[in-house]
């Protein structure tokens, strides 16, 4: 038997075999070869026979030599699992708006049946409260749970909220006043009895939101003209020059704002630059300033900066500088 012939039919016999999958090179026949040549000149003895066996053996020795490794390696991948990437910021994207009539009444909201979200999803910035109508399909328990999570784990309990009836094509519904801490892509979930009934993805923005800014600042600018307690030694005719860089709102009724001021007076020419905080109430049928605080002076500065403004505040205003 020559040896085209011999190696094809070992080929088809590795074929049915574990080395079914295996590409048999020329380089691999070529191997083999010099490996029966070099066996057959050493012996003095043997038949044909004997040296197809030889020739055998030396096939599959060498296949295994070439493959097994590679087979393993193959085996392991198969068995080993490994779990999907958590979501990142860069694959989470905010819900799209999406608008509908129904009933003649035309209406816009983020999200997907059965949870939807009536919001002005680009005016959410943090620390700052909005307000929020949900919308429900299905069957829904008398009370909901709302949980917040961002893109790098951090998660927010948001409440508990007692649910209402039908609006618009909604069979449940239920208002809420939304604050969320810090900017990023978050998701928020409606979530019942330890199941998640769905959720929608909104961005934070950093900052003051333009709404905020446009009454806030100028509320702040007419005290400080005002003040007559700390800032009477500036006289009555001041100019006032503020920026606002951060506002919590937990409530629609409480603000505190920080700002970087400056109060020049046109009487004396004294004045004061410094950051700053005011709480502002709605009292009565109006919002007000109600008071102020400034960091001391001197080697207290540092710590009542601390004392007065809080850590995200902190970091903006070094931001700034």
């Amino acid at each position: 038997m020559d040896e085209n012939k011999w190696l094809s039919q070992l080929r088809e016999r590795a074929d049915q075999s574990m080395f079914k999958d295996v590409h048999f090179t020329p380089g691999m026949q070529q191997g083999v070869r010099e490996k029966v040549s070099k066996r057959a000149s050493s012996e003095r003895y043997g038949t044909a026979k004997y040296a197809v066996g030889i020739c055998g053996m030396a096939l599959l020795v060498l296949l295994m030599w070439q493959v097994w490794p590679q087979k393993i390696g193959l085996e392991h991948a198969s068995t080993s699992s490994t779990p999907p990437p958590l979501r990142t910021v860069e694959t989470w994207e905010p819900s799209p708006a999406v608008t509908e009539t129904y009933d003649g009444m035309t209406y816009t909201y983020i999200g997907e049946r059965p949870v939807r979200v009536i919001t002005d999803e680009t005016n959410i910035y943090e620390a700052q409260q909005q307000k929020w109508m949900w919308l429900l399909n299905g069957e829904v328990p008398a009370e909901v749970e709302i949980f917040a999570y961002r893109s790098d784990g951090k998660q927010v309990n948001l409440g508990t909220y007692a649910t209402g009836g039908e609006l618009y094509d909604a069979d449940h519904h239920f208002p809420s006043g939304i604050v969320l801490p810090e900017p990023g892509i978050w998701k928020l979930h409606v979530q019942a009895g330890g199941s998640v009934l769905g959720g929608v993805f909104v961005e934070v923005k950093e900052g003051v939101s333009p709404s905020n800014r446009s009454w806030v600042e100028s509320l702040i600018t007419r005290y400080l003209q005002q003040e007559q307690e700390q800032l009477k030694w500036l006289g009555a005719d001041r100019e006032v020059t503020l920026d606002l860089f951060y506002v919590e709102a937990p409530s629609a009724d409480r603000r505190r704002a920080y700002a970087e001021v400056l109060i020049v007076s046109g009487e004396n020419g004294a004045g004061v630059s410094a950051p700053m905080a005011f709480d502002i109430l709605y009292v009565g049928n109006d919002y007000r300033v109600t008071d102020f605080e400034m960091p001391e002076d001197g080697n207290r500065y540092m710590s009542s900066l601390e004392r007065i403004f809080p850590e995200r505040a902190r970091e903006l205003l070094r931001n700034r500088e």
